[in-house]
């Protein structure tokens, strides 16, 4: 962790663009799921069995993050977390591009599993980041959340209101 005050600036600058970027990816994704329900043609129950079941990737990988990261640190836990979480959104769009509810499924648990250990990383190393400047500034990367949830909810009204699919959106 930073011992410096500009190494630790440095660092919170990244932490906050972590968070960001999280909030981006939530979001964006989210704003999809009412064109994705009318694409698979899914009952509301069926959607949210697929949620539910989808969701239970985060409940697994909450608490193994820790051991994780005590094991190969943060920055290198949010980058494979980040990454897995893209693979499984690439994995649950292939499943609405194909009309594959239990692939859009499998997708989503992935896409849990890379968020929700994304999210213990980051919020681990904004404590750090904290206590290497001597003072409260998770509020901030929370912020940085919000800032990123505006955004991607945005970008996908944007492409709600353009017509543009559900996979070149989230994939793009």
């Amino acid at each position: 962790m930073p011992t410096t005050t500009a190494s630790a600036r440095r660092a919170a600058a990244v932490v906050f663009a972590t968070f960001v970027l999280n909030g981006f990816t939530f979001a964006n994704w989210l704003s999809r799921i009412p064109t994705i329900r009318d694409e698979l043609s899914l009952r509301e129950r069926d959607l949210g069995l697929i949620i539910v079941v989808g969701s239970l990737g985060s409940v697994l990988s909450l608490p193994l993050a820790g051991r994780v990261i005590a094991r190969i640190g943060a920055r290198a836990t949010v980058l494979i977390a980040a990454g897995l979480a893209t693979l499984g959104l690439a994995v649950a769009v292939t499943g609405v591009a194909t009309g594959l509810p239990l692939l859009l499924t499998a997708g989503l648990f992935v896409t849990t599993m890379g968020i929700g250990g994304w999210d213990v990383a980051m919020n681990f190393a904004g404590a750090r980041v904290e206590q290497a400047l001597g003072r409260a500034i998770m509020p901030a990367f929370h912020g940085g959340f919000s800032v990123g949830t505006v955004a991607g909810a945005g970008l996908g009204a944007v492409a709600i209101r353009t017509g543009i699919g559900v996979p070149l959106h989230v994939l793009t």
